[in-house]
């Protein structure tokens, strides 16, 4: 079998210049037109002058003996996102590894603006260019009907974040949420604490971060007309999906596609210790509720977060902090029951960050509890048992008071 040899490629990157115009544009046509089997340009109207339309970022050119082979765009998304667009390279030189020094480019001028992830979009049936960017380590968070179809959206974390680990682990949690008699903690601990909290239903009540939509569902059958807020596409899906069936936005948390006042209720039924951005998260909550709407939460109780106990399965051993409280810090957990495991990932904060976010953004404290594991949570399990002794989570009703 004949195997053909790709020789080495020299390449030089360097920023778009006004000089580049034609040929840049000219070569990203050219790919559209390979991926459609026809281009029409009028429907491309930032490419007729690049450097005005993405002043904003920075479009790059890879050059192989002075001609023009690739070029990519990363512009700013969000103040901790960039998004890439307008990649490119010319038939002949791909799979000789431009792409990924183009993105690994592009990457690099996200992190130097401070961006802790980069997202894209590119056609869903291509499955070539979606297969590309999967390999570059990104991933699928959504898909969205675009002006031509069907856009698939990737993110990838430039920073250990919290978004990115959930948005790998969706399939897994799926499973861990959805196996009878696994979740022990949410269904014999914590989902009767919370729903104690609840006020009566109103017009409209928004579950932030639904995962698979238990919560949703529960609030459903109390009379609440419920919409789900979910980051991870394929949990968003499975919860629509769901025989009890739900509405249900792909959005992340602190950017939610809602108007302003259009809720009366916010639930986040243990998610605020696994977003990134707590104090924006809490203020775009502030900003969909009506002024003297509610706000309830469960977390991780911060001394949960803060250390560990001495021994796994010693009832009575000790619970150690062993780093400092006050400093905001990753932790990761790794929970098996009956054949299902899940990895949890959760950002350790003091109670002060929490109720520092919910003062900032005009709440008000109405009730707090520490509920106590009791002996029906998991009798078997001496690892549920010692948290009789110490909180486990933390339970909070607080009302928009409409200041700031």
């Amino acid at each position: 079998m004949h195997h053909q040899c790709m020789r080495p490629v020299e390449t030089e990157i360097t920023d778009f210049e006004p000089g580049d115009q034609y040929e840049v544009r000219s070569l990203i046509l050219t790919g559209l037109g390979e991926h459609w089997g026809h281009i029409d340009e009028t429907v491309n109207p930032d490419l007729d002058d690049i450097a005005t339309s993405y002043g904003a970022g920075r479009t790059v050119v890879m050059r192989v003996e002075g001609e023009i082979v690739a070029t990519g765009t990363v512009i700013p998304f969000d103040p901790f996102t960039a998004k890439i667009c307008r990649m490119s390279v010319a038939v002949a030189y791909r799979r000789h590894g431009l792409g990924r020094l183009l993105v690994a480019e592009l990457e690099a001028t996200a992190r130097r603006w401070g961006a802790t992830a980069v997202v894209l979009e590119t056609t869903a049936r291509w499955d070539e260019v979606v297969a590309f960017y999967r390999s570059c380590g990104f991933a699928i968070t959504h898909t969205a009907t675009g002006p031509f179809g069907e856009d698939t959206w990737f993110r990838k974390p430039l920073t250990d974040d919290l978004a990115g680990h959930w948005t790998a682990s969706g399939d897994a949690y799926l499973t861990w949420a959805r196996t009878p008699g696994v979740d022990v903690g949410y269904w014999d601990h914590n989902r009767p604490a919370l729903l104690a909290l609840l006020p009566e239903p109103g017009r409209l009540t928004i579950d932030l971060g639904c995962g698979e939509g238990r919560t949703a569902r529960e609030l459903a059958g109390l009379g609440h007309r419920v919409v789900g807020v979910e980051l991870v596409e394929p949990l968003a899906r499975a919860a629509a999906a769901h025989d009890d069936r739900l509405d249900v936005i792909v959005a992340d948390a602190s950017r939610l596609p809602l108007a302003d006042g259009a809720a009366d209720l916010v639930v986040a039924s243990m998610v605020l210790m696994d977003v990134d951005r707590l104090d924006e998260v809490v203020a775009e909550t502030a900003r969909v509720l009506r002024v003297d709407g509610v706000l309830c939460f469960s977390i991780l109780h911060p001394v949960n977060t803060a250390g560990g106990f001495s021994h796994r399965d010693d009832v009575t051993a000790p619970f150690v902090v062993t780093d400092d409280y006050y400093e905001p810090r990753r932790r990761s957990v790794t929970k098996g029951r009956d054949g299902v495991s899940m990895t949890f990932a959760h950002l350790h904060r003091p109670l002060s960050a929490y109720f520092g976010a919910l003062e900032g953004a005009g709440f008000v404290v109405e009730a707090l509890r520490e509920p106590q594991v009791g002996p029906h949570v998991a009798p078997d399990n001496p690892n549920w048992q010692r948290w009789s002794r110490l909180p486990n989570s933390l339970h909070v009703r607080a009302r928009l008071t409409g200041g700031t």
